[in-house]
């Protein structure tokens, strides 16, 4: 049983990153972030610490290039979603209020919605 769950869970984790990060090349499927058209939000050549900032760039990337809204997502890691989740104003409230969807659930909103990966 304990060497299934093992199994499933490293083919699970396989699947992930083909999916965002494949090649398209030597049997690999494209991924996401190869796909011509797909909009990213880079911080730096060595990447940066993540800004509410670079959210904002997110969700107008797909605007400026007139991407559909209706079902627009957004994926980060847990990483990612801890550190923005304990940045706080002045007045020691936290900035982020977002509901995060479950990557077992659709979206309800037609809001854009960021997925928790």
């Amino acid at each position: 049983m304990i060497a299934r769950a093992d199994l499933v869970a490293q083919l699970a984790l396989g699947l992930d990153l083909a999916a965002l990060i494949g090649t398209g090349t030597g049997g690999q499927p494209l991924g996401i972030t190869n796909q011509s058209g797909v909009a990213s939000v880079i911080g730096g050549a060595n990447g940066a610490n993540l800004t509410f900032d670079h959210l904002i760039q997110m969700i107008a990337a797909p605007k400026v290039a007139n991407a559909p809204q209706s079902n627009m997502g957004f994926a980060m890691n847990a990483k990612a979603q801890g550190y923005l989740s304990t940045l706080k104003s002045t007045t020691g409230q936290y900035l982020w209020t977002r509901k995060v969807a479950s990557p077992t659930t659709a979206p309800t909103r037609s809001r854009a919605t960021l997925r928790h990966l």
